[in-house]
């Protein structure tokens, strides 16, 4: 991965190749970006750059053997820890050295994945949930025992470690905040909030902006979008090339939006519909915890566009043509006076559906609940 491949960020990439030019790199640094921002596809480019045989004054060559090892990922002293959860076959390990291959091919493929992706990947079963864990930790701490093969540096590339649970990040307090000689964490994390408190005072924060107008206008450009469709697209993306990706392909979550307006219907008079209801509630306990997640994210989002949609200009929205058609019916019943319990209904349900509730009491409990505020008008 070369510097050249990255959308936009040039700001970032100068800040992180003079580092590498002045021998002054910080021994764990802290990746905090928007979804779709690059922050992944940054850190590796900067180990590659870093430990690149022939490194250019603005990026690696590519072509010697550091290079090609670490453009596919295979490079000895280059390693990754990412989210994953044991399947029924390694009922005892969760690490990401059980599921290299699926990580190696996953990232080649879309160097932007979010989450999702990569739990869509890996095909677990529907209650798995993705964390990074103690068997974690200590691999991690037993590769940077080693010295070098190689490479000038080792790189610890650390995806997500808002993931960490309490026991498995204090397990590497210790090496986090005194590593061997040229060892350099990387923590990419979306969610800086959700880190403890004690990883976020060892780390170095690099701020990850957003992609810009011009930075997206120029990948669709590449793409051959129609000129008329480009503004629209741009907007509804916010500056995230993950999400423009699935725009493009008129994929992002119009199935939410749909199933969305199922349940609300639901919800309206929930003891005349319980049947229905109780069916609907059935499906969705159906889908994996991580699509259960990222659809109660979708309902807090669908709740600040109904917003924009009563009191404000609707060129604001960010939903698409379909999205749009179908969610201003239901904006009305999204208000001032309800909005702010929507939204804590929706963070409460993604809290304990991240904490392994049982989602057929949450659901029903959640739809009686969103019947009453419906009634505020």
């Amino acid at each position: 991965m070369q510097f050249k491949n990255i959308i936009g960020q040039q700001a970032i990439k100068n800040r992180l190749i003079q580092s590498v030019q002045n021998e002054r790199l910080p021994h764990a640094q802290l990746f905090y970006e928007h979804e779709g921002s690059g922050g992944l596809a940054l850190a590796v480019a900067y180990a590659q750059y870093a430990n690149c045989l022939n490194p250019g004054p603005d990026d690696s060559c590519g072509t010697c053997s550091a290079c090609h090892k670490i453009n596919k990922l295979i490079h000895p002293d280059i390693h990754f820890a990412v989210p994953t959860a044991a399947d029924s076959k390694r009922e005892k390990l969760a690490r990401t050295s059980d599921y290299a291959g699926i990580w190696q091919q996953s990232f080649l493929n879309n160097p932007y994945l979010n989450l999702n992706d990569w739990f869509a990947d890996l095909n677990f079963e529907t209650n798995k949930q993705l964390f990074l864990s103690v068997e974690e930790s200590a691999d991690i701490i037993k590769k940077l025992s080693y010295k070098n093969f190689e490479a000038r540096y080792k790189f610890c590339i650390i995806w997500c470690p808002e993931k960490w649970n309490t026991s498995a990040a204090n397990a590497l307090l210790k090496l986090i905040e005194e590593p061997p000689p040229a060892t350099i964490f990387i923590l990419v994390t979306e969610h800086y909030d959700q880190i403890i408190s004690t990883i976020l005072s060892r780390t170095q924060l690099v701020k990850i902006p957003r992609l810009t107008q011009d930075e997206l206008i120029t990948v669709l450009q590449a793409e051959q979008i129609p000129i008329e469709k480009q503004a629209s697209l741009i907007h509804l993306s916010n500056g995230s090339y993950r999400l423009l990706q699935d725009l493009m392909h008129e994929s992002q979550d119009d199935n939410y939006a749909t199933d969305f307006l199922v349940w609300m219907r639901l919800c309206f008079n929930p003891i005349k519909t319980y049947a229905p209801l109780l069916n609907w509630i059935e499906g969705f306990v159906k889908k994996k915890r991580e699509q259960q997640k990222h659809y109660f994210a979708f309902c807090m989002e669908t709740c600040r566009e109904c917003l924009l949609i009563n009191y404000a200009d609707t060129s604001m929205v960010r939903f698409t043509d379909n999205q749009f058609k179908g969610l201003s019916a239901f904006a009305p019943y999204i208000n001032q006076n309800n909005a702010s319990e929507f939204v804590q209904l929706f963070s409460d349900a993604l809290y304990h559906i991240d904490r392994n509730a049982n989602a057929k009491i949450m659901l029903l409990d959640l739809s009686f609940k969103i019947a009453k505020l419906m009634k505020i008008r």
